[in-house]
């Protein structure tokens, strides 16, 4: 075990490393610009420099928060704590932040629940589930096509679909698509770690709940996720005394 936890890390700090020098290269290039040639710049010039430094932070953090993730879960560390929870407002909160305001990106359809009290579930566990599906949707959906996201829920549990019409993954592929660092053949130069479904994955079993895919090559991928409510008064200790292991 010591030997696979071991492995892990060096995999994860490898990954980190080789997918910070793009972002880095990015907010390096863009400083420079902007130290030198300041005063020549239009308005609109810095705002696009700015830009690409501030989504180039965003990747970082994104990864870091993803590889740190992945290793809290896989030793055991990652664990449920149930709060009363708005779903609407999570996934109205979610969409804002991800829909870039270029206009240059898919549009994304939200149905939200009709069952309007908050749900004990882990807030952390699902703002990840709901953001990596979510981001991943619409990095892989092509402007001009549609993301959809929907919620239904009652007292039990709340279900989460997402669904989109992107690349789609190939069939013989779809049983590694939640193992860490796998990504499929076919998303070609899109960046990605091939952390996210993996840590989905993680989460979603972590809090007892149940993740599946429909997927066909070229024309998108549903995703489907249920997630238990929780009792407020469980231990956090209790639920996460077993942790998922990614394939399980």
């Amino acid at each position: 075990r010591e030997i696979e936890l071991n492995d892990l890390k060096t995999k994860s700090l490898s990954m980190a490393s080789h997918e910070f020098r793009t972002p880095l290269a990015v907010i390096l290039s863009s400083v420079e610009i902007l130290e030198r040639y300041s005063d020549r710049l239009s308005d609109g010039d810095k705002d696009k420099h700015f830009s690409k430094i501030r989504n180039s932070v965003q990747t970082m953090r994104e990864l870091t928060d993803d590889v740190l993730t992945h290793i809290r879960a896989e030793t055991g560390r990652l664990e449920v704590h149930p709060e009363p929870l708005d779903m609407n407002a999570l996934c109205g909160t979610i969409i804002e932040e991800i829909t870039p305001p270029n206009g240059k990106a898919p549009r994304i359809a939200f149905s939200p629940s009709t069952y309007t009290r908050p749900v004990e579930v882990d807030p952390s566990i699902t703002t990840l589930v709901v953001r990596n599906l979510l981001s991943n949707a619409v990095k892989y959906t092509p402007a001009g096509k549609l993301v959809q996201i929907a919620l239904s829920q009652n007292a039990q549990q709340t279900t989460l679909t997402v669904q989109d019409e992107g690349v789609g993954i190939p069939a013989e592929e779809q049983a590694r698509l939640f193992t860490p660092f796998f990504r499929a053949s076919n998303v070609g130069d899109t960046p990605g770690n091939g952390l996210g479904l993996s840590i989905v994955k993680q989460a979603v079993e972590l809090h007892g709940g149940s993740i599946s895919l429909d997927s066909t090559p070229g024309e998108g991928t549903t995703f489907r996720v249920t997630l238990p409510h929780i009792p407020a008064s469980q231990d956090g200790r209790e639920a996460a005394a077993a942790p998922a292991r990614p394939g399980a």
